[in-house]
């Protein structure tokens, strides 16, 4: 986990200084954060402690000043203020409902968006307003929180509890270069196995012929590999459907999401249809294992481990995974033995993908400032420095010669300290990633990475990025059964239905039977209440767009 954070994340992540300016020997204020950036937090520095409530019972971080090598050290000395973590023992939604009942809440309060109780707790008034504070304390917090986070977390208009950690926002994935925009690239995509493809000769499997011929040469030229079965092809059937037939497929095909008067139809889309006929005659022509309709994630993960399969359908960090694997500790540098993104599965007008890029609005565990806090100001203050540039920079690194020192002007850390066993590394260092607390996903992706060796990973980065659309509006689009009872139960319907439906389409012995079985599907659709439900989700998207200021 050490090496993940430190060598990873540095390479990764590494921060040269904001908008290209190099911070002095003591990162003052403004010097990592540019002259657009006014640092509030330094109209007090007198001591000032802070309970900080983090609902998970796993979360264990301590923020200790007894090393003075620490970035918790390093940020109490120059803020003056100091943090208490606190996290629940035992059942977290008990813990929160007891301190929601009582209105006994500490100074700071961390929890997600989908932690039962959270709209109660903001209801029962436990919050104080950032909007209001930032206004009245600091306003480099309209510097830090975008507007379409603020939208999208509000309360009600003008009102906002709520502030992200982990979160991706729309106006600063639009304005990142490239390079650190591959950090938002999505994961609907293919690969297949590089020596394999090399030596099939790398055919084109961006139409239906071409790809059947990729599986038969494959077939024909590796029965089998280091004496057992070659898998050609890894797919995922859940109970509502497939990952990669719902939802990889489209994309690459870059199919629209919607009309001018409502949701684009894939199952009513011949151009579609025709790549889900090709995977049915795959079958028919024994290219498509019977194990492939029921394996589930241990059986396939399996197989992924020793490199069994032609072509794998899963997401960014499940194929890095393995590949890192394969290429590291099985020497695929050498032997090929790894898997490389594959342009398949393309529209036969030949438009270009749309893979949508992983915007996310709603964070992970926000925070929350209380009615209970002991110094409103400090605390909206404090948040500000460690969410904007300068804090995120003193988190990652620590203090400037102590931890960190510049190598081709980008800030690099001492080799002692990364080499550093993980346990004394998050004692004496606490840096790399280790405060997951207050982690502002925006800036610490924006600055410049440091040179690092070529993984197979950035293949997939890549392609994800050349072709990434953003869709913020499309978050939270799930429907929620407090909300929408009826409506939840017609849509857990018609999932469960397409979950049978799609494996014997695809088993189906002719597409004669493979278009009576869809039409049987089709109309069982509309009995079920598809119009109704299509309504609602309408409805949600229109909303979270205006939300957005996207109408």
């Amino acid at each position: 986990m050490k090496r993940f954070f430190v060598l990873a994340a540095v390479a990764l992540l590494a921060l040269a200084t904001f908008a290209g300016c190099r911070g002095n020997e003591d990162d003052t204020p403004g010097e990592i954060a540019g002259e657009a950036f006014h640092a509030d937090w330094t109209h007090d520095t007198s001591p000032i402690s802070f309970d900080v409530y983090f609902n998970a019972s796993w979360f264990t971080d301590e923020w200790t000043t007894d090393e003075p090598t620490r970035s918790s050290s390093y940020i109490t000395r120059k803020t003056g203020v100091d943090i208490n973590f606190i996290a629940p023992t035992g059942n977290e939604a008990e813990r929160f409902q007891t301190m929601i009942a009582s209105r006994d809440v500490p100074d700071i309060m961390m929890f997600s968006p989908y932690d039962v109780g959270a709209r109660q707790a903001m209801d029962a008034g436990l919050f104080l307003n950032l909007i209001e504070l930032a206004e009245r304390y600091d306003p480099t917090f309209f510097d830090v929180v975008t507007a379409s986070q603020i939208g999208w977390l509000e309360h009600r208009p003008g009102v906002l509890y709520s502030w992200p950690n982990f979160s991706h926002s729309y106006e600063a994935a639009m304005g990142m270069p490239y390079y650190a925009r591959r950090a938002l690239a999505g994961s609907s995509m293919v690969g297949v196995r590089h020596d394999v493809y090399e030596a099939i000769g790398r055919p084109d499997m961006t139409y239906p012929e071409g790809f059947l011929n990729a599986l038969i040469a494959v077939r024909e030229q590796f029965p089998t590999i280091d004496g057992m079965p070659f898998y050609l092809m890894q797919m995922e059937f859940g109970d509502f459907g497939s990952s990669f037939i719902d939802g990889y497929i489209p994309a690459l095909m870059g199919l629209p999401r919607t009309t001018e008067d409502g949701f684009f139809d894939r199952l009513t889309y011949e151009p579609y249809l025709e790549w889900l006929r090709t995977l049915r005659l795959a079958n028919e022509m024994g290219l498509i294992a019977r194990d492939t309709f029921i394996d589930t994630r241990p059986q396939w993960q399996e197989k992924m481990a020793g490199a069994r399969y032609f072509m794998i359908t899963m997401g960014r960090a499940d194929q890095h995974g393995i590949n890192s694997t394969l290429w590291g500790d099985m020497g695929g540098q050498e032997t090929g033995v790894w898997y490389e993104v594959a342009d398949a599965f393309r529209h036969p007008d030949g438009r270009n993908p749309e893979v949508g890029g992983n915007i996310l609005l709603d964070g992970w565990m926000n925070i929350h400032i209380t009615v209970n806090n002991r110094n409103p100001a400090r605390a909206i203050r404090f948040l500000n420095f460690m969410m904007g540039p300068e804090g995120q920079h003193n988190q990652f690194f620590g203090e400037h010669g102590v931890t960190w020192d510049y190598v081709d002007e980008i800030p690099t850390i001492f080799e002692h300290v990364s080499d550093a066993p993980w346990d004394d590394f998050q004692r004496r260092y606490f840096i790399g990633g280790s405060n997951w607390a207050f982690w502002n996903s925006d800036i610490q992706v924006a600055f410049p990475e440091a040179p690092r060796d070529w993984h197979p990973s950035d293949g997939w980065v890549d392609f994800g990025n050349q072709y990434m659309v953003l869709l913020p509006e499309w978050q939270g689009m799930t429907i929620d059964p407090a909300l929408h009872p009826d409506i939840a139960i017609i849509d857990t319907n018609i999932n469960m239905e397409w979950g049978s439906v799609l494996p014997r389409m695809l088993m189906a012995d002719s597409d004669e039977e493979f278009d009576n079985i869809l039409e049987s599907f089709l109309q069982r659709r509309e009995q079920l209440g598809f119009a109704q439900l299509q309504e609602v989700r309408w409805n949600m998207l229109q909303d979270n767009k205006t939300r957005l200021g996207r109408n």
